[in-house]
């Protein structure tokens, strides 16, 4: 039962950090409210908080994954020579777990 609810979590925190991601990108930081991001992630206010003090610690874990996902794409091209905006492409497709490696 606990690797249900694990992957379960793991969708929900999945579902916070790609709402969040696009209603900062369409809005901006500033103007959008954590009950939004919680109505756009299908969750509880609460759920949010459970994983994120504040609004901040949310955009960090954002950037987290996007510097995750950078630093993969640099070692691939590094190690293959492909084009690093393809890198960065097959990284933001291949590695949407990176989204739960980040630490809530």
């Amino acid at each position: 039962m606990s690797g249900l609810r694990e992957k379960q979590k793991a969708v929900r925190h999945d579902r916070i950090l790609a709402a969040a991601s696009a209603l900062f990108r369409d809005h901006g930081y500033e103007q959008v409210k954590m009950e939004a991001i919680a109505g756009a992630a299908e969750v509880s206010i609460g759920t949010i908080y459970n994983y994120y003090q504040n609004k901040g610690d949310l955009l960090m874990a954002i950037v987290a994954v996007l510097v995750c996902i950078a630093g993969v794409a640099g070692a691939v091209h590094l190690a293959t020579g492909i084009d690093i905006m393809v890198c960065l492409l097959l990284g933001a497709i291949v590695l949407p777990s990176a989204w739960q490696r980040v630490p809530a």
